[in-house]
Parts: structure tokens; sequence; C-alpha cells
């Protein structure tokens, strides 16, 4: 059972953000405009793809300067930590290559680099000579669950000697690696201290699995997931990170289908977006909640919505909703003025 909430002594908000993908190679100046739109919800960073090594990423840094905000860039791709079908298991430059994976070979191309090891740094070091770089999204969730090519010891073992050279190559930014539960904590066991922070997801909106039906099971629910997360985080000495629910289950196709989830499932509420964040908030101290995601909150950018998912209805309507939760005030603590 959740104990009763309390507010947090310092009733301090911690930093929040939210998942996107634009393309800023295909539409920069619709990317630039979803950073002003994630600005004024109250949003301080946003968790994306490391876009191409381009003119176009130049201007995009410095819209996310002035509008204070960070990215989180994702480097999920196992191929950066070692995964090499054809050859042994784990975190080395001589894994399988990325000097010509899709998009980094324009990275590639740009430095000149021969190795995995002179790229990543060549990353690394071109987006945090801007402010505007936070951290890495590295490897999660679902490269420890389902049918994989490697075991999980080999998976646990090549990102913490990934996000080692991450940290070691900007120790100044911070890696995150999220954890699929809800009420499940055994992934957030594993992963706890691969990465300087490690997120559990609370999606309960919605989702067959967790049974949720109304506002207030979705507030046990996401606060049952606190709490446990928070213990975690405890009992290692560490922070603890939260990603919370703003999509809705039923409105991409594989979503759906993974969870059992009726195409009509619901996309959180104002309310219940508001409660899951105070429920958050009330049972742990959290470092940082990220919220995912942006496309199904707003809308994909043009050109970029894929072919199973469906257009938000009421965009104007989820973004007001999500807004007001970011920016509510500390649960217990009424606003100043």
């Amino acid at each position: 059972m959740v104990s009763p909430p309390k507010p947090h002594p310092l009733a301090r908000l911690p930093p929040q953000g939210i998942f996107d993908g634009c393309d800023i190679d295909l539409i920069l100046a619709a990317c630039e405009a979803r950073l002003h739109t994630v600005a004024a919800a109250g949003l301080k960073l946003i968790v994306e793809p490391i876009p191409s090594y381009s003119n176009a990423l130049w201007g995009y840094l410095g819209v996310l300067h002035h509008e204070g905000l960070q990215a989180m860039w994702e480097v999920t791709d196992p191929g950066w930590w070692g995964y090499n079908s054809s050859g042994p298991f784990g975190y080395s430059d001589a894994g399988a290559s990325m000097l010509t994976d899709g998009i980094y070979a324009s990275w590639a191309h740009g430095c000149g680099c021969q190795t995995n090891a002179q790229l990543l740094a060549f990353i690394v070091a071109t987006l945090t000579a801007s402010s505007a770089t936070y951290g890495w999204y590295s490897p999660h969730d679902s490269e420890l669950s389902g049918k994989l090519p490697y075991t999980r010891e080999q998976a646990l073992s090549g990102i913490r000697a990934f996000t080692a050279e991450l940290r070691a190559l900007a120790p100044d930014s911070r890696t995150l690696m999220s954890a699929w539960g809800l009420l499940a904590t055994t992934q957030l066991e594993q992963a706890y201290g691969l990465a300087d922070l490690t997120a559990q997801e609370a999606y309960p909106v919605g989702d067959f699995g967790a049974q949720s039906v109304n506002m207030d099971r979705a507030a046990v629910e996401v606060g049952q997931a606190a709490q446990a997360t928070q213990q975690i985080a405890d009992r290692h000495h560490g922070p603890s990170a939260l990603i919370l629910q703003s999509f809705s289950w039923g409105e991409c196709t594989a979503d759906a289908q993974a969870r059992r989830a009726d195409p009509s499932s619901p996309y959180p509420d104002a309310a219940e977006l508001l409660t899951m964040r105070n429920a958050a908030l009330s049972h742990s101290h959290p470092a940082l909640i990220l919220w995912y995601d942006l496309e199904e909150t707003i809308g994909w950018a043009t050109g970029e919505q894929p072919a199973d998912c469906r257009a938000p209805r009421n965009p104007a309507v989820r973004l007001a909703g999500l807004t007001a939760a970011v920016k509510a005030p500390y649960p217990g603590f009424a606003r100043a003025g």
C-alpha cells in the first residue's frame, strides 16, 4: 500500500523533459518551432535522436540555447555498446562499425574518423561544445527484453562499459537509461547504476496490463512505481528518475498490439497528467521527470507520422493539459501570488 503523500521539505520541482523525433535535416523550421512549444510548456529538456552532421545542426543548437532548453541525445544503437553478430560481444572499438551506419556516416565524413572510438569522441566533443547538451539517452529497456541475439548479462556488461566511456568523454554531462515496468522493478534492479540516471517508465492510462480504469487507479500505480523506484535508488545511494505517460496506448498499432490495448485507449486527460506528476513527486524525489512523448501530444511534424499511427484529434487540448501538469506547483503547496 502506498503511504499518504507528504510534501518534500524543499518543495522544489525537478527539471522535466519530453521525447521527440523531429528530423532537422528535412524540416528544420518545423523542428525549431517545436522547441518553442516545448519551452513554452515549461519543459527544460528534449530527448531526441542525434541529427546528421550538417549546417542544420548549428542553427538547431542555437535555437535550443535561445529557448533555454537542453537536449539529451539518443545513442541507443547496440553497435555503440559492442553488439557484433559475427564477433565477440561487449563494448569494444572492434565491435560493429558505426562509421557507415545511417546518420553517423555524415559525422564520420566530417571528422575523417577511422574507428568507432574516434567517431564517438568527435560526436560528444561537438555536441558538448554547446551549452545546449544535457547528456545522453543510452540503451533503453528494449535492449533488455524480448528475443535478443545476446544474453542479458552481455547487454549489461556492454552498456556499463559504453556509459563509462561517455562519462570519460563528457564528465559534465549525464547519461540516462530507461527501465520498463510500472509496478515491476526487475529491469530497474538490474540496470540501476549503469548510467548516471535510471528512469522507471510509468504508463498506466489505458494500458491493459496495468488495468487502470480511472484517475485514482493511475495515482496509486504511479505512486507505487515512484516509491519502489526511490527505494531502489536509496539502496544504491543514488538519484531516482521517472518517465511518465503523454501518449495513448491505442493510437499506434504497434503499441496497441504489444499491450493488447483497445484502439480507443485514451490519451491522459489534464487531470490524469497532473495526477501522475503529483503521485511521482509525492512518493519519490526524482532528479528528473521525462514525458513520453511529444508526437502523440501535438502531432508529428509534416511528413513524419508513422503509417500505423493516428494523428491526435485534439492537440491543443493535450498540450494545454501537459503544460498545466508541468507548471503546477509542488503537490501540497499553493502557488504564490
